[in-house]
């Protein structure tokens, strides 16, 4: 998911380079070694993206992360998949391991939401296509807040929480300004 405005970083984190790496190539190529078909979930096909990627276009009925979530469970379903494993774009230190464990402790029609400190994770988590219709009604009430939506999904038994052990913690920092991203490089 490459969504956000970026405007607490000031410019686009997708184009930010981690390591000598691209944000979100990075990315990209994670998912690519873990799970196919990938694509991107944005308002608008990103510039970075090259030609003959996959590109989904946030659900125009939504607002926020919640239009991305809508356009991925859409396309999944459409793609005849059973569950999306979303990635925000913002999560440099993510790893293929922490992903395929969270994939790994899915079961059919349900997905896997990381708990750390008490919150949701609900940009790097696993959504079963039954999620659906809970996310289009949130949306159709003008309800954009994905915490609602999520101990819905929880109630129903779609998702299952997981709190993160402290060795997987780290995956999640999350750049979301100037200040992060210092910290990202700092010592």
């Amino acid at each position: 998911m490459a969504g956000g405005m970026s405007t607490r970083m000031g410019r686009d984190k997708a184009s930010l380079e981690i390591d000598g790496v691209l944000l979100w190539k990075r990315q990209l190529d994670l998912l690519n070694s873990i799970c196919e078909p990938v694509s991107v979930i944005a308002p608008r096909r990103p510039c970075w993206l090259p030609d003959g990627r996959a590109f989904v276009r946030d659900d125009p009925d939504a607002r926020g992360p919640m239009a991305g979530l809508l356009a991925a469970l859409e396309w999944t379903r459409l793609c005849g998949g059973s569950h999306v494993l979303v990635l925000a774009v913002d999560l440099p230190r993510m790893t293929a391991q922490v992903l395929l464990k969270l994939a790994g402790a899915c079961r059919s029609g349900q997905g896997l939401i990381p708990v750390k400190d008490s919150f949701f994770e609900p940009l790097c988590a696993v959504y079963p296509v039954e999620a659906l219709p809970f996310f289009g009604e949130s949306a159709r009430r003008g309800q954009w807040k994905l915490q609602g939506v999520i101990n819905d999904l929880l109630a129903e038994g779609l998702m299952v929480s997981h709190n993160l052990p402290p060795e997987d913690e780290c995956a999640f920092f999350n750049l979301n300004s100037p200040r992060d991203l210092e910290a990202l490089s700092g010592p």
